[in-house]
C-alpha cells in the first residue's frame, strides 16, 4: 500500500510508523442546522491531499437522541456532497429528539470529543481516529478470538466474514463492528470491510467504503452503555424456550437409524436432551433441500419419534446451490434470476461440498419467496423440522472468488490492503466484483449471512406463523441478533477453546446476540479428552444460552454417554442443572441487556455473571483442585449445585480459595437474591408439568428476585410476571399478568404454576412451616399457588 505518509518506525508500541501531516485534515468551510434537531457542516480537503483519489467535498451530519438527562446518544454521518455513497442496508433504530447542537466554527476541524487526528476519505478508503479513555478496559471491537479485554498496543483487528477456524487475531465468521470502553459505546454501522487498531488514547478505524456512520452512546453506567447500544441495533429475538435445552449434533451420523441410535443411547443413559441434530450427512449427494433416499429413508420416522418424547429437530442448510442439471433449486432460480452474478452478467459459479454450486443474492427482491419454497419442499417430504441451522453463509467457496478467479478490478485488489486471512478478499469466498441486486459483492460481503438469516426467519414465519422460529447462523452482522442465534464456529477441543469462549459470549451479548454458544467440547482436533469434555458442559450449562454438542467427521465420539460411568454422572448432574435453570435463564434472557456480563472494569476474564443472580467461577484447566475466586460483594454466596454450602465473604478479602470437585464446579447464588428454578425432567415439556422451586439466598433477612412465564412456543403468548422480595424474613409474592383473564393461566401459559419447595441457602429449612398472614389458604397439598398472586398480595413468613 502506498500512503504518502512519514514513516518513522518507534520502539513505542503506542506510537505509529505512519503519520500524516497537520494539513491532510478537512476543513469546515460551512455550518448550521438541518433542522431543529441536526447539525451539519460542509468539509473541504486540502489542495494537495495525502491520500491519492480524496473526495473534495464532504458534507457532516450529527444528530442526539436523548434517553435520560444522564444517557443519549450521538450519531455522526459522514459522507460525499452528493449523498451517493454505498449505506448498510439495515436501519438502526434511532429517533433525533434534541436540539444539543455541537459547537462548530468555520476554519476548524471536526470538534476533539468526536474524532481525532486526521480525516482520510476516499472512494475505497477511510480512515478516522476517536479519542478513547486511557484509563477504562476496552470490550468488543468484532468478532474474534483472545483476551476479553482489547489489548492498547497498536493491536489491530480486520473485520471481512471468511470461513476459518477462530484463531487469534484473523478476521472470522461475523461483522460486528462495536467496542465499549467505560461508559461509552461506539457503533460503526458501515457493512464493507473495515480494520480496527486501538491505541492507548484512540481507536483508529479504517474502512474499504461506504460512509462514516458513528454511533456514539454516552451511559450513565457500563450496562447502561450497553442497553443503549442494543436499543440502537434492535433488541433480540425472543426464541422458543426449547432453545435454551440440551443440543446434540455432529458431522458424521451417517443415517437415520445412527441418529436414533444416539437418541436412544441418551434416553438409556438418563441424559436430558432437549434437541437432536443433523449435519449434511442426510442430504442426497450434499444438495440441499433433497434426502438420501438410502440411509436417510427413515428420517421422518425417526423425526416422528423425537417429536413424541417431547423433543425437537434442527437440521442444517448451505447457501450453495448446486448446478446439477434438473436439481429443482437450481433450475428454480435460475428462472427466477435468482444468483449472484459474475462479470458478464451470468451467475457466478463457485464450488461447495455438492461441487460446482451458485449462490443465491439475497437482496433480490424475490429471494424470500424462493427460499420459503425450497424449505417448504423439504418438510413436505416428511422432514418435519423445529428450526434450521444456516452455515458456510460467509459466503464460504472452496475456489477462490469463482471456477475462474477474479477479474483484475480495483474491487478486488483495492489499494488499500486490509490485513485478512491469505491476504486476499475473494481467498475462500466470492468476488467482490460481482453484482447483486443492493449493490457489488464488494459493499454486500459482510452482511450475506444477515440476508440469509432474513430469508430463512421469513420461510419458518411463513411455514407456520404462530411459531417462534429458530434459526442459527454461522456469519452475522448488526441487527443479526434481531433474527437469529449464533455460534462460534470451528472452534478446537482445548482447554484455551473453553477460556475464550467466555470472551466470545461477552461480546456477543454486548452486540445483542444473546442466543450465543460454541461447540461444546470442540469442535475438532485434538480428539476431545473426558476432564476437558466434563467440565466445558459443566460451564456450558451457565455460559451458553446455546447449548450444543458438535463435533467433526472421522473423530471419536463426544456425547455425554461415550465417558466413562464418573464422567456420564457428572454430566448428568450438570444437564439436569440445567433443565432446573430453564425458567431463570429464559427469564434473565428477556428482561436483561445481557445474558452473560463480565466482572466489569476489571482484568478478570475467567468468571462471569449469569443475569444478577448467579456468578460462575469455571475449571479452565486440567486436574484443578482448587481455585481462586473474586467475589465482588460482601455476603453468603451459596452453592447452585449444593445450596447448603456457603462461602462467607467479606468486603476486605473478596479473593477466596475454592476447592474443586469433579461433579460441579464453582457456581454461586449471589447474596440478596430470589431464584425460580424447576425440577429436574429429561425435557423441558416434562419439567414445565411439575412444581416449582424457590431459592432464597438472604443478606440482612432480605432478597429479591423476578420471573416471566410463557407458553414458551407461540410468537404472541401471554405472560405472567412473579415478583419476589424478603425484608425482615418475610416473603412477599405478587404476580402481573397480561392475560385478560387470570383464570386457567396454567393452562393457556402450558405450564405448572405452584411453587413446591421453598429452599433457603444454607440451612436445613422446613418449609411445611410456612405460615401465612391470611391462614393456609394457598397452601394447596403443600403447593404455593401462584396464580392466586395475581388478584393480591400475601406475606409468607419464614420460620
Amino acid at each position: 500500500m502506498k500512503s504518502n505518509c512519514c514513516w518513522v518506525p518507534s520502539d513505542d508500541k503506542n506510537a505509529p510508523w505512519c503519520t500524516y501531516t497537520s494539513n491532510s485534515d478537512y476543513t469546515i468551510v460551512q455550518h448550521g442546522l438541518l433542522n431543529s434537531n441536526s447539525g451539519f457542516a460542509k468539509l473541504t480537503r486540502p489542495d494537495h491531499p495525502t491520500w491519492p483519489d480524496t473526495l473534495a467535498n464532504l458534507f457532516f451530519q450529527i444528530d442526539r437522541q436523548l434517553f435520560s438527562e444522564t444517557s443519549f446518544v450521538d450519531r455522526l454521518q459522514i459522507t460525499d456532497s452528493s449523498n451517493s455513497r454505498h449505506r448498510h442496508t439495515e436501519k438502526p433504530i434511532f429517533i433525533a429528539n434534541s436540539t444539543f447542537v455541537p459547537e462548530i466554527k468555520d476554519g476548524e476541524k471536526l470538534g476533539k470529543d468526536y474524532l481525532t487526528g486526521p480525516l482520510i476519505f476516499s472512494d475505497q478508503f477511510i480512515e478516522f481516529s476517536i479519542p478513547l479513555d486511557p484509563a477504562s478496559p476496552l470490550y468488543g471491537v468484532g468478532e474474534r478470538r483472545g483476551p476479553l479485554v482489547v489489548p492498547r498496543d497498536g493491536w489491530a483487528h480486520s473485520i471481512w466474514t471468511r470461513d476459518v477456524p477462530p484463531i487469534v487475531n484473523l478476521n472470522l465468521y461475523g461483522d460486528q463492528p462495536v467496542f465499549l470502553i467505560g461508559n461509552t459505546g461506539y457503533i460503526f454501522w458501515n457493512s464493507n470491510g473495515k480494520q480496527f487498531q486501538a491505541f492507548k488514547d484512540r481507536m483508529t478505524i479504517r474502512s474499504l467504503g461506504g460512509m462514516i456512520d458513528l454511533f456514539i452512546v454516552r451511559g450513565n453506567s457500563t450496562e447502561n452503555a450497553v442497553s443503549l447500544i442494543q436499543e440502537i441495533i434492535g433488541a433480540t429475538y425472543s426464541p422458543p424456550e426449547w432453545a435454551f435445552g440440551y443440543h446434540l449434533c455432529r458431522w458424521g451420523y451417517n443415517s437415520s437409524d445412527e441418529t436414533w441410535s444416539v437418541n436412544q443411547k441418551m434416553r438409556e443413559a438418563k441424559m436430558p436432551q432437549e434437541v437432536q441434530w443433523n449435519d449434511i450427512d442426510y442430504m442426497d449427494g450434499k444438495k440441499d433441500f433433497t434426502i438420501d433416499q438410502d440411509a436417510f429413508a427413515s428420517l421422518p420416522q425417526v423425526i416422528n419419534d423425537i417429536h413424541a418424547n417431547g423433543q425437537k429437530y434442527v437440521l442444517i442448510i448451505d447457501p450453495a446451490i448446486s448446478t446439477t442439471a434438473n436439481y429443482y433449486p437450481y433450475v428454480n432460480g435460475i428462472g427466477e434470476d435468482i444468483f449472484i452474478k459474475d462479470e458478464t452478467g451470468a451467475p457466478a459459479v463457485g464450488e461447495v461440498w455438492p461441487g460446482a454450486t451458485v449462490f443465491p443474492d439475497f437482496t433480490h427482491p424475490n429471494s424470500n419467496n424462493y427460499w420459503l419454497e425450497m424449505l417448504s419442499f423439504l418438510y413436505t417430504q416428511g422432514v418435519e423440522f423445529d428450526g434450521i441451522w444456516i452455515d458456510m453463509n460467509e459466503p464460504s467457496n472452496f475456489v477462490a472468488g469463482s471456477s475462474k478467479g477474479c477479474p483484475i478490478s480495483s474491487l478486488n485488489s483495492p489499494k488499500f490492503e486490509l490485513p485478512v486471512v491469505d491476504k486476499s478478499l475473494f481467498a475462500k469466498t466470492l468476488c467482490p466484483s460481482y453484482n447483486q441486486i443492493g449493490g457489488t459483492h464488494y459493499d454486500l460481503h459482510n452482511l450475506y449471512g444477515l440476508h440469509e438469516t432474513k430469508a430463512t426467519s421469513y420461510a419458518l414465519k411463513a411455514l407456520n406463523s404462530d411459531l417462534k422460529p429458530f434459526i442459527l447462523s454461522r456469519s452475522t452482522a448488526l441487527t443479526s441478533g434481531r433474527h437469529a442465534a449464533h455460534w462460534t464456529g470451528d472452534n478446537f477441543s482445548k482447554w484455551e477453546d473453553l477460556k475464550y469462549s467466555i470472551t466470545a459470549m461477552v461480546n456477543l451479548n454486548i452486540f445483542g446476540i444473546k442466543m450465543a454458544g460454541v461447540d461444546v467440547c470442540g469442535f475438532q482436533g485434538p480428539n476431545a479428552e473426558e476432564e476437558m469434555c466434563v467440565r466445558w458442559h459443566q460451564m456450558g450449562v451457565f455460559l451458553y444460552s446455546f447449548f450444543r454438542n458438535h463435533n467433526t467427521i472421522g473423530a471419536p465420539g463426544q456425547e455425554p454417554f461415550v465417558w466413562s460411568s464418573k464422567g456420564q454422572d457428572a454430566i448428568r448432574i450438570a444437564l439436569e442443572k440445567r433443565v432446573e435453570l430453564v425458567p431463570y435463564l429464559s427469564s434473565t434472557f428477556k428482561t436483561e441487556s445481557m445474558f452473560i456480563r463480565p466482572i466489569w472494569n476489571s482484568t478478570i476474564d475467567t468468571q462471569f455473571w449469569v443475569g444478577r443472580n448467579i456468578m460462575v467461577c469455571p475449571i479452565l484447566g486440567p486436574a484443578m483442585q482448587f481455585l481462586d475466586c473474586f467475589f465482588p460483594e460482601a455476603g453468603n454466596w451459596c452453592n447452585v449445585f449444593e445450596t447448603n454450602s456457603c462461602v462467607q465473604v467479606d468486603s476486605g478479602n473478596p479473593i477466596r480459595r475454592i476447592e474443586t470437585e469433579m461433579n460441579s464446579i464453582p457456581a454461586f447464588y449471589a447474596p440478596k437474591t430470589a431464584t425460580i428454578l424447576q425440577k429436574k425432567a429429561m425435557t423441558l415439556t416434562k419439567a414445565r408439568q411439575l412444581p416449582l422451586d424457590l431459592v432464597l439466598n438472604l443478606k440482612n433477612g432480605e432478597a429479591e428476585g423476578e420471573v416471566v412465564f410463557d407458553d414458551g412456543e407461540t410468537v404472541n403468548s401471554e405472560s405472567l410476571l412473579l415478583k419476589i422480595t424478603v425484608k425482615n424474613s418475610l416473603l412477599k409474592l405478587s404476580c402481573e399478568t397480561d392475560s385478560k383473564s387470570k383464570k386457567n393461566l396454567e393452562s393457556k401459559l402450558k405450564r405448572n404454576l405452584n411453587i413446591g419447595q421453598i429452599i433457603k441457602t444454607g440451612s436445613s429449612f422446613n418449609d411445611s412451616k410456612l405460615r401465612f398472614n391470611s391462614g393456609n389458604l394457598f397452601l394447596n397439598k403443600n403447593l404455593l399457588v401462584l396464580t392466586e398472586f395475581c388478584s393480591k398480595e400475601y406475606e409468607i413468613y419464614l420460620q
